[in-house]
């Protein structure tokens, strides 16, 4: 009984040692403190951070789109035949057309207060309009204008390319009688496209 006391003493005493470590730091697998286990030992190794994926283009590349839209409608625009033959893409009271300045005014008033989500949808809404609104000015045509509208757009075209085969003063007085008359057609200006014929017309210009 003399030497089971101390014996149990000393068990009591190497539990409560043992706890005291486990509380502190805790002993590794085998037994040994957590901190004076070797680096390579039971850690798992740190997983880079996974990168984060943009689930849509930054609000730059819709811009870039916006701006396409608007250099090839200039380009229309700028083209005098083709706006007297496909004059609804510029009038405003044609649904299409009236569609497409809509969604390009939107975007002039909101592009700046948009995230990039917003900014990549109204990108696509802005081309989708612009291309719904140029097949319905390609299938409407001349039908855009009554019978004598039609007969006068025939005429301008006929006088365009006969300033486009002639120079000088000739061809500015041709450039002037298309302009009366598509002041009379048109609801709307085109000064870029007067402008633009009339530059192809002077001399050394290579006419298209």
């Amino acid at each position: 009984m003399e030497l089971i006391f101390p014996i149990l003493m000393g068990l009591v005493l190497l539990v409560v040692a043992m706890g005291t470590r486990v509380g502190r730091g805790g002993l590794g697998r085998y037994g040994i403190g957590n901190d004076r286990l070797e680096p390579w030992v039971d850690r798992p190794a740190a997983l880079p951070p996974m990168p984060v994926v943009p689930r849509f283009p930054a609000k730059e590349a819709s811009t870039a789109r916006i701006e396409a839209v608007k250099e090839r409608l200039g380009e229309l625009r700028a083209d005098l035949v083709w706006v007297i033959e496909h004059p609804s893409l510029f009038d405003g009271a044609t649904p299409e057309s009236a569609l497409m300045f809509e969604k390009l005014a939107a975007w002039g008033d909101e592009s700046r207060y948009l995230s990039d989500r917003e900014a990549h949808n109204l990108a696509g809404a802005v081309e989708d309009a612009f291309t719904s609104a140029r097949r319905a000015a390609e299938a409407l045509g001349l039908d855009f204008y009554d019978e004598s509208g039609r007969q006068e757009a025939d005429v301008a075209v006929k006088l365009v390319a006969k300033a486009r085969s002639t120079s000088g003063a000739e061809a500015r007085l041709l450039m002037d009688k298309v302009a009366e008359i598509l002041a009379r057609l048109l609801p709307f200006d085109v000064p870029e496209a007067i402008t633009a014929a009339r530059e192809s017309d002077e001399p050394g210009v290579q006419a298209p």
